[in-house]
């Protein structure tokens, strides 16, 4: 399990702009939002695509900064939804 002060620091550095911090967190949550995309969506590409509008969403920076884990999830979840309407 990640730990709570781990998480904060690499949040620290991604309001930073630490683009390493960036990174890390991708790798950690990248394949929790793929899961959670792929249950909204029909294909493994098109959740792909969500989680990866999710990334890029200046919503999604500011969720990841008050709690990384569930909010990756939960951005992901609305990405596949704003792409299924």
């Amino acid at each position: 399990m990640i730990g709570a002060t781990a998480e904060a620091d690499l949040l620290t550095r991604l309001r930073a702009g630490d683009e390493q911090a960036f990174k890390v967190l991708v790798e950690r949550h990248h394949r929790t939002m793929l899961a959670v995309a792929r249950q909204y969506v029909s294909t493994r590409a098109v959740a792909q695509e969500v989680v990866r509008e999710a990334w890029r969403s200046r919503r999604f920076s500011a969720a990841l900064s008050r709690c990384a884990t569930s909010r990756a999830a939960t951005s992901a979840r609305n990405a596949a939804v704003r792409f299924v309407k």
